[in-house]
């Protein structure tokens, strides 16, 4: 079938899906071009400046002296042989204490309107829920894709060489055990001093080494009873007994104040059980189909197996669970934000604005519109979830 009669159709029978996938790609590539304090080009002295994927110009350039020594660090007051600006010009994070707490539709001091209201410190209600919504989108993402390498690794890997093998060379444990306790303390190091030394390079491609020849040397001689998917039990009974709660507790008292990357980080290691629990129960779905049995009885490696054959039929059933864990996140970072426990102070988020509401209960709109923007995003990830669990059931190949 065409592509564009597929499209056609999806757009038809799932409307408020296809417009709400249209609506988050559309924030994402043209957030830029609707609202902002910066010009999206401009050329000034000579030189052009481009704030559409760079936000900070060159500390030495022109524009930059001339921003602090004469413009007072706002842009409009600067003159340009040719800029392009937003349209909106609105600053997240500028403060105008005497407007704070106003309802939508008040003036601010220059004459336009605070169209959404404004919140603490005078702060625009309607760029900060334009940039909480993209923030919370985008760290879903990115938290899914720190989760999946390693989720697909315990809770996939580890049970397809179980199940087919039940053994490993010493050589290869050896290995194994020196890049996981190498990975580990790596990983330690990299989270106390919240950057990535130098000097750990060494340790961490150590790591990978030694992980990559455990895999080589698994046939060698002598073979010992080793079964991975024991570890992978392991780890999730371990996680699933500590509290969800205390994890975090003490992430903060190693990353205080973590920036997106560092929250993402966080959230990853919460995510991951969440995933390893759905991986190993379709790897162990999988490994039993008789294609399966068939391809490693005519000789394939089991390598080429799980590449070729089990891997992308895990993926393939995962996608709805990670629709619904992309909901979960955004649930999850706003409900972190509004204890005071998620992002630094000065990061927005919509669960950030929420806990600003805690000191002016009265203010209904920094409730209301926060408050709905998350329920969007859940409902349409939960509704995502449950369209691919649905294609997935109506699939004959299931």
């Amino acid at each position: 079938m065409n592509w564009k009669i597929r499209y056609t159709q999806f757009w038809k029978n799932h409307f408020w899906i296809s417009s709400s996938i249209h609506t988050l790609i559309f924030i994402f590539l043209l957030a830029d071009f609707i609202i902002g304090s910066k010009p999206i080009l401009c050329f000034y002295k000579k030189e052009f400046y481009c704030f559409l994927w760079s936000k900070e110009n060159t500390s030495k350039s022109d524009l930059a002296y001339d921003l602090n020594q004469i413009a007072q660090g706002d842009y409009r007051n600067l003159s340009y042989d040719f800029v392009w600006w937003p349209i909106l010009y609105r600053d997240a994070q500028k403060l105008e204490p005497e407007s704070a707490w106003l309802k939508p539709g008040a003036l601010m001091k220059d004459g336009s309107k605070f169209i959404l209201g404004s919140y603490d410190l005078g702060k625009d209600l309607l760029v900060a829920c334009f940039a909480g919504f993209k923030k919370s989108v985008s760290l879903a993402l990115i938290t899914l894709l720190i989760s999946l390498f390693p989720a697909l690794l315990i809770g996939s890997l580890f049970v397809f060489h179980s199940n087919r093998y039940q053994s490993m060379s010493f050589v290869s444990i050896v290995f194994f055990l020196i890049a996981l306790l190498a990975g580990i303390y790596s990983i330690s190091i990299c989270l106390e001093w919240r950057a990535f030394p130098q000097q750990l390079m060494l340790l961490f491609l150590l790591s990978i080494c030694c992980f990559v020849f455990s895999f080589f040397t698994r046939n060698f001689k002598p073979q010992l009873k080793f079964i991975l998917d024991a570890w992978s039990l392991r780890y999730l009974e371990v996680m699933k007994s500590i509290p969800v709660l205390l994890i975090l507790l003490i992430l903060l008292q190693i990353i205080h104040q973590p920036n997106q990357l560092q929250f993402a980080c966080m959230l990853a290691f919460i995510v991951i059980p969440y995933l390893v629990k759905y991986a190993r129960a379709f790897t162990l779905k999988a490994v039993n189909e008789n294609f399966i049995t068939a391809a490693i009885a005519i000789g394939q490696s089991g390598w080429k197996v799980y590449s070729k054959h089990v891997l992308p039929k895990v993926l393939q059933d995962l996608i709805p669970v990670l629709a619904f864990g992309l909901a979960n996140i955004i649930l999850l970072e706003a409900s972190l934000s509004f204890i005071g426990i998620g992002f630094d102070i000065n990061e927005i988020s919509l669960g950030g604005i929420l806990f600003t509401a805690r000191s002016n209960p009265s203010a209904w709109w920094v409730i209301v519109f926060p408050g709905f923007l998350i329920f969007y995003l859940v409902a349409f990830f939960n509704q995502l979830g449950n369209l691919f669990s649905t294609d997935l059931l109506e699939d004959s190949t299931y």
